[in-house]
């Protein structure tokens, strides 16, 4: 019974959870599935020992396992994307260090090339209103353009626009999917 325990047998027991059988699972049974889910996502975030310790435990829930995820940073998630791309903290739309420093590579192609335009998408995560998500995604590519024009962009030559939620990156309901679809994109448009 031991291999009934093993991680590859409770991943692989996760993985049915798609199955039509689904409707017949008890709470028990769902509760198990949700934990060995948040388990391979712990360790997919590669967390040190002491943050996983609590997880050998067999009745660890869900909250558990999220009080020991860190909480991603706008640097951790651009450290993902590349350098067109913005990440921001859930509800946020200051520029990070990171931000400032891809922004500032941005503004030097566009002095570069005088007749290069930018677009600037931002974009929020699923959670909250869409009124809420429209006008934190506006204030996010208004925060880009904004840091371009103070880089001695011109303003005619930036288009900002929000998103909302209307465009996801990613698809799922982890932080480590919602950290995605926070961000800002900036796209080369004349061209």
């Amino acid at each position: 019974m031991k291999f009934l325990r093993s991680p590859a047998f409770q991943i692989a027991l996760a993985s049915l959870s798609f199955l039509p059988l689904q409707a017949c699972v008890t709470d028990d049974q769902q509760a198990a599935q949700e934990t060995i889910i948040a388990k391979s996502e712990a360790e997919d975030m590669s967390l040190p020992p002491e943050a996983t310790a609590d997880l050998q435990s067999e009745n660890v829930t869900n909250s558990v396992i999220k009080d020991k995820i860190p909480a991603l940073t706008p640097d951790d998630i651009e450290a993902d994307n590349d350098p067109m791309k913005i990440g921001f903290e859930t509800a946020r739309w200051d520029l990070s260090e990171t931000a400032r420093e891809r922004i500032l590579a941005v503004a030097e192609k566009l002095k570069n090339d005088p007749e290069e335009t930018l677009k600037i998408d931002g974009h929020c995560d699923e959670r909250g209103s869409d009124s809420y998500n429209q006008e934190l995604s506006n204030k996010r590519a208004g925060a880009v353009q904004k840091e371009l024009i103070r880089l001695g962009i011109s303003k005619k030559r930036l288009k900002a626009e929000g998103y909302g939620r209307s465009r996801l990156l990613v698809k799922g309901h982890s932080e480590k999917v919602y950290s995605h679809n926070r961000r800002v994109e900036m796209i080369f448009a004349n061209k």
